[in-house]
């Protein structure tokens, strides 16, 4: 009479082979350590919802990354800001640059005396030179302005450069305002440091969110 057994790892019954191996999952019937096969098909099973974080620490992320994303909208908005004054006021100096230093000419001599004459070859050249200093850097302050909202075009796509290149020049461009005309350091100081406060936390806040984009 046959032998009969029932697999550990798969349940088949069988008759007993000489070599004690089950002929469908191939383990040995005598082998307490046989692993059932629904255990080992088990993790096949496994939905995906098991691996991933629970919903309030995701919840959390979503919250944290939707602000500095409000971060990044705000500097975009002080570098449009920026960009737009600067570039509005050095248009307007450029244009009356002529203007603007005949002026400063004319109130120097008016303070020498009716009585004094001055050699106009040397005020053409002293205004001409003056002209071209006060233009040259008007151009830059436009050029500089241009960047400020290429810059805030930018934060979106790149939010680590734009907000590090825009906070870096605008310390710069106070600081060689500041060497010119130390009197333009106190002009609008308030403002000047709710825009660096902000650049610079539009900084921290365009780290965060690369790394965040990154993980």
């Amino acid at each position: 009479m046959a032998d009969w057994v029932n697999c550990p790892g798969c349940g088949l019954k069988h008759s007993r082979r000489p070599d004690g191996i089950c002929p469908r999952c191939k383990q040995s019937v005598d082998d307490p350590a046989a692993m059932p096969m629904d255990a080992v098909e088990a993790p096949a099973d496994v939905p995906a919802e098991a691996s991933a974080p629970p919903s309030g620490m995701a919840g959390l992320g979503n919250l944290a990354q939707s602000a500095r994303g409000k971060e990044l909208k705000s500097a975009r908005t002080i570098m449009f800001f920026v960009g737009a004054l600067s570039v509005a006021v050095n248009m307007f100096v450029f244009s009356s640059a002529e203007g603007e230093v005949q002026k400063e000419i004319d109130k120097e001599v008016a303070k020498l005396g009716p009585g004094f004459e001055v050699d106009e070859e040397k005020v053409a050249a002293l205004k001409s030179q003056a002209v071209g200093a006060t233009r040259l850097i008007s151009g830059g302050g436009m050029v500089l302005g241009m960047v400020f909202v290429a810059c805030g075009l930018l934060v979106q796509r790149h939010p680590v450069p734009a907000t590090i290149t825009a906070l870096a020049l605008y310390l710069a461009s106070m600081a060689i305002f500041g060497l010119v005309n130390p009197a333009s350091l106190a002009s609008g100081l308030i403002i000047k440091i709710f825009i660096v406060i902000g650049l610079f936390k539009a900084v921290q806040a365009a780290i965060a969110y690369q790394k965040e984009l990154a993980a």
